[in-house]
């Protein structure tokens, strides 16, 4: 658990990250997501123990691991580069953990082969890191990690720079390998946080300049954005700014019933795209088909739809092959159950932790 945890980089100066608390269970994912700059890093940092927190506890258990260095934290880090022993075998880099602790090398090797197996290089023990793939010099620091026992493996950034199908193999085998390890995830790309925080007791802790903006399962970070800055970082969705008036949002879309209350003010309604449902002209929201982008198997349709106090665009999506064309007449729903209004300010509000 981080419970409080403050560090800034200059006396007087603005804090890397404030105050952040957030629970981790025992065998759960937490990820950390925000921009460059949020601190998610920084708090990576902490917890492996790093560097000194100016305030605040990290618990592993219930024990403050405040004074226990690094190497007896029982955690393991598979970071943004592999970082091998070039001079080392294969073999030898995933052995390191237990030469270190003076294992018999018999013992190490015997090891280091399994982990190799379980990452899907075996046969790869002679070879030498600058024979291997960006994608596979990344599965062995992943089996070194594994060696070294960790309780807690701490993921910075870990597919950055991977192609595609690299990123897909490397996220395959973190969710094959993780059994009750404890996953502590810093990304700034989404889809990395859906993939790997998708169990139950998983959570995404969304940060901005060093501030908690939500902590919640990813599901609801999508249906329920608390704030402009965790709608935009999630990506891809329709913003319609307005007013919030007896329940209601006011905006050219006309008044939009709210499924909770939300105080009365401005207001930004947000949806996916996937969630807006396009219909025939003449029923729901009247509009005007704007622009078509194929994506894949569907198109996004963006709708652009005039009414009181000006337009609106829309984000919708079609199967790909029953789309309409720009400049058709169509119409929009948007169900009651996935409208959700956020402050009109990225900056948005703290969210606190029940």
């Amino acid at each position: 658990m981080l419970d409080g945890v403050t560090r800034r980089y200059a006396v007087g100066g603005a804090a890397a990250l404030d105050g952040l608390t957030v629970p981790v269970p025992g065998g759960a994912c937490l990820v950390l997501l925000g921009p460059s700059g949020s601190g998610k890093s920084t708090a990576l940092r902490l917890v492996a123990g790093l560097e000194p927190l100016d305030a605040g506890r990290v618990l592993l258990d219930g024990a403050d691991l405040a004074g226990v260095p690094p190497e007896r934290r029982r955690m393991a880090m598979l970071a943004q580069r592999p970082l091998l022993f070039g001079h080392l075998s294969v073999l030898d880099n995933v052995a390191f953990p237990h030469t270190v602790r003076g294992v018999p090398r018999r013992r190490a090797h015997a090891d280091a082969r399994a982990r190799l197996d379980a990452v899907g290089l075996p046969g790869f023990e002679r070879r030498r890191p600058g024979e291997l793939s960006g994608g596979q010099q990344q599965r062995v620091a992943l089996a070194r990690a594994l060696a070294a026992g960790p309780r807690v493996l701490l993921l910075d950034e870990p597919t950055t720079g991977l192609d595609t199908g690299a990123r897909a193999e490397v996220h395959e085998l973190l969710r094959r390998v993780r059994a009750d390890l404890t996953l502590l995830l810093v990304t700034h790309d989404p889809v990395e946080a859906a993939t790997l925080a998708d169990r139950p007791g998983d959570r995404v802790a969304v940060l901005r300049d060093g501030l908690l903006q939500q902590h919640a399962p990813v599901g609801e970070l999508y249906a329920r954005p608390a704030s402009l800055t965790v709608a935009r970082l999630l990506g891809g969705r329709t913003e319609v700014p307005g007013t919030v008036r007896a329940g209601r949002h006011v905006s050219p879309l006309g008044a939009l019933q709210l499924p909770v209350p939300v105080p009365a003010g401005p207001g930004v309604l947000v949806v996916r795209p996937e969630l807006v449902e396009l219909v025939p002209a003449g029923s729901g929201i009247a509009g005007t088909v704007a622009e078509v982008r194929v994506l894949g198997a569907r198109a996004l349709v963006t709708v652009a739809v005039a009414g009181a106090g000006g337009t609106a665009r829309v984000h919708a999506e079609a199967p790909l092959g029953r789309q309409p064309a720009v400049g058709d007449p169509v119409g929009l729903r948007v169900p009651v159950d996935v409208r959700t209004v956020v402050p009109p300010s990225e900056d948005g509000e703290r969210q606190q932790l029940p």
